[in-house]
């Protein structure tokens, strides 16, 4: 790709395009786990990406199917879009000077760069890796789209800049804008002369086609049931075995994007809550003389807090809530598991978790909600609620376990207290 190294912003740190190269138009475009055989699920969006009439890519460089391979795993999503625009462009361009660029963003059809959720998570994870790596040598820049909120000019002495135009990122990054391939007009795609195809491959073209949506049909009807039931962790885990093959993982990518149509648009429509407090210990014995004030997320007061309850309004009827609420003591994460877990109870309206506190909240204590909604109950073991209820909510650990879930169809809600 020239002299231009081009960084995928993640919230996990920035991950590199190691490299891209063109394959047979016949197969999908994939991306794979640096230099193995190991396609990642994303693979089917880079496809759609790449492939007119629907991606950018071939429109750009007259090829329909490429490999690229990164550094670590992305997850589904559209912002990688941006960077691996820029490392197509950058691979057709003759020499040019050294940069390192960082990039997220969506690029639309009209090569519009189209703001994406987590900027600042990205640039806090690039933040670390730059203290802990090294700025790069040479010239380098960070990308990101334009009508984001505000950030800082600069991430660890690199440029930022916003961008709302693919050639803009090209201008910025010194890479050349590329120009239509050899005999390609704007809205046509270079193609060969027809061809009529022999019957007999018709017929085996047939077959295979067959064959596969049978294996196909195989592994939909397993995981459907899995989801039905509520076997989510399960689910996860057939699905992961199939990531490791090529087709295994193109049919797990293509059951998460159904499983992504069935997630709701939004978690609980309003979380509440409210504190019991009484002047001293002893006065929290007497239910008559408790006082209820509204939750705010930190409590300054010094009053004695005898109880707290929080409240998840639900949102339509078709849409299950479910959730854990987390006592800390000591603070937030402080010791390996909170003193009290609680699920709490259901109704009419929504679900409610009352926790009449046996070891008094004292400065520093927290409590952290998680609430989870989806498509069905979710029965089993659940170990995201770890990281869930013990993780700060704009860390990396609490991202990836609420990324986790939302593959998987669900959506995640936080609500945090702590006493001052």
């Amino acid at each position: 790709m020239s002299g231009t190294a081009v960084y995928i912003l993640t919230t996990e740190g920035p991950v590199a395009i190691q490299r891209i190269s063109e394959e047979d138009p016949s197969i999908n475009s994939v991306i794979c786990l640096d230099g193995l055989a190991q396609i990642l699920p994303v693979s089917a969006a880079y496809d759609a990406f790449v492939r007119r009439p629907v991606g950018v890519i071939e429109r750009m460089t007259g090829h329909g199917a490429y490999r690229m391979d990164v550094a670590s795993r992305i997850d589904e999503g559209r912002s990688w879009q941006l960077a691996a625009y820029i490392a197509h462009a950058a691979r057709l361009q003759a020499g040019g000077g050294d940069v390192t660029v960082y990039a997220t963003g969506e690029v639309d059809r009209e090569l519009g760069v189209r703001p994406v959720e987590r900027v600042e998570q990205k640039l806090e994870a690039l933040t670390r890796h730059l203290a802990e790596e090294g700025a790069p040598s040479g010239n380098a820049v960070v990308l990101v789209p334009d009508g984001t909120d505000p950030l800082p000019d600069q991430i660890g002495g690199i440029r930022l800049v916003r961008v709302s135009q693919a050639a803009d990122a090209l201008s910025v990054s010194g890479v050349a804008a590329p120009p239509l391939p050899a005999g390609a007009a704007p809205g046509k795609s270079p193609s060969p002369g027809k061809r009529r195809t022999p019957p007999l491959m018709v017929l085996l073209g047939a077959a295979l086609i067959a064959a596969a949506l049978f294996w196909i049909g195989g592994d939909f009807a397993r995981w459907s049931g899995l989801t039905e039931r509520g076997r989510i962790l399960e689910l996860e885990q057939d699905m992961a075995q199939s990531d490791e093959t090529a087709f295994g993982g193109w049919r797990a990518a293509m059951f998460r994007k159904w499983l992504s149509l069935k997630r709701p648009e939004n978690g609980p429509t309003s979380l509440q809550g409210a504190l019991f407090t009484a002047p001293d210990a002893a006065a929290c014995a007497d239910v008559a003389s408790r006082e209820r004030v509204p939750m705010t997320p930190v409590y300054e007061g010094s009053s004695e807090v005898c109880m707290a309850e929080m409240r998840a309004i639900g949102g339509p009827a078709k849409d299950v809530m479910i959730g854990r609420l987390a006592y800390w003591p000591a603070g937030l994460g402080s010791t390996e598991r909170p003193a009290r877990v609680m699920r709490g109870s259901k109704d009419a309206s929504g679900r409610t978790w009352t926790l009449e506190f046996d070891q008094r909240p004292a400065p520093g204590a927290a409590l952290r909600l998680v609430v989870i909604t989806g498509p069905v109950d979710i029965n089993g073991s659940q170990p995201w609620y770890q990281d869930l209820l013990s993780a700060p909510v704009d860390g990396a650990a609490f991202d990836a376990a609420r990324a986790r879930l939302e593959r998987l169809g669900f959506r995640v809600t936080a609500l945090d207290w702590r006493r001052e």
